[in-house]
């Protein structure tokens, strides 16, 4: 029976040495491709392309959210800035603040009556002329 067998392989299918190709460097290589295959390397190159243009805007963003930051530590400093320099404009307007001037650098003294006058008033005053005012 081994016998048969080894004679049946040798009359139905004698071994042909199979043609070898050589490998070509042209860029053909890339159009034997299978269908599948064409559409998976379109595919893959798509997201590398859509990877890239992730990275660039993600890097966009950074740069845009930092220039945010320090714009809002700006607006924080300046907000105390013009607070302190409010306060120090209200200590200078303060009237206390005239009067004590007045007093003790131009010799200033505060009259005993005051005289409140408006738009309004229109009775006549009567005025005493004081023979001690000081010119």
């Amino acid at each position: 029976m081994l016998v048969r067998k080894a004679a049946y392989w040798e009359q139905s299918a004698p071994y042909v040495e199979p043609v070898r190709r050589k490998k070509s460097n042209t860029p053909d290589f890339i159009m034997d491709l299978t269908p599948d295959m064409r559409h998976c390397l379109a595919t893959v190159l798509m997201g590398i392309v859509f990877g890239m243009i992730c990275l660039l805007l993600t890097g966009v963003t950074e740069n845009t959210r930092k220039e945010t930051v320090n714009l809002q530590d700006q607006i924080v400093l300046e907000n105390r800035t013009n607070y302190e320099y409010n306060l120090v404009l209200a200590e200078l307007k303060s009237p206390t603040r005239i009067q004590k001037i007045a007093q003790q650098k131009l010799g200033m003294v505060l009259p005993d009556n005051f005289v409140y006058t408006s738009k309004n008033t229109v009775e006549e005053r009567n005025v005493t002329m004081k023979k001690d005012i000081r010119e």
